[in-house]
């Protein structure tokens, strides 16, 4: 679902950053430094969803010994860190609901985490 229907936001509102597994690479920390620096974006929302095909992978990678191409390996190594504290003997559902969960909130540890998180708490 676009997040302007959720957030009952017309389009253009809202500043959306979409990238697998919502990954924290030095152009999409840029992007939230642009936003938050130009744009005064007062609001930070990281959202993971239900059936991660991103998490998935990454999972089927730590606990399964997958391999992937490239560049998708390069997007893996971002997210399979956030899974270190996972029990790989979880029923599947449930295992990646955890990833999805842990993947979340060590994106967001990342971003808080910036000095330029640190330096705008300040400024308030």
């Amino acid at each position: 679902m676009p997040p302007e229907l959720v957030f009952d936001a017309s389009f253009g509102e809202l500043f959306v950053i979409r990238v697998a597994g919502n990954v924290l690479g030095p152009t999409i920390a840029g992007t939230l430094q642009y936003a938050g620096v130009h744009l005064h974006t007062p609001l930070l929302i990281v959202l993971g969803h239900e059936g991660c095909g991103a998490v998935e992978a990454a999972i089927a990678e730590k606990f399964h010994g997958a391999r992937h191409r490239s560049r998708i390996a390069l997007l893996l190594a971002d997210i399979i860190p956030a899974l270190e504290a996972l029990d790989p003997e979880l029923p599947p559902t449930e295992l990646l609901n955890a990833g999805i969960d842990a993947n979340v909130r060590w994106t967001l540890r990342k971003i808080t985490g910036s000095p330029e998180w640190r330096e705008r708490g300040k400024r308030k």
